[in-house]
């Protein structure tokens, strides 16, 4: 998706989701009651073509769903 939105001139818009595992626990199709929180970030416009920006809006994105989810409990502490 960092490729075609770099390739196409098309932002990317980072959403940062936190409270799924609490929702749907690892190893059981059983749900849970629980708040989810979203956190839809404001778009982040390419500013050239190529790989090197793809990379760019890549980590710029990382950083900012990672900052999202740092005082998010346990799920929040490992982004991607």
């Amino acid at each position: 998706p960092f490729a075609a939105a770099a390739d196409t001139g098309r932002p990317v818009i980072p959403i940062a989701i936190d409270g799924t595992r609490e929702v749907l626990p690892w190893g059981t199709w059983r749900l849970r009651r629980s708040a989810i929180h979203v956190v839809v970030h404001s778009p982040l416009p390419p500013r050239e073509e190529g790989w090197r920006e793809a990379v760019r809006l890549r980590a710029e994105a990382r950083r900012l769903l990672a900052r999202s989810l740092a005082g998010a409990g346990p799920a929040g502490r490992s982004v991607m």
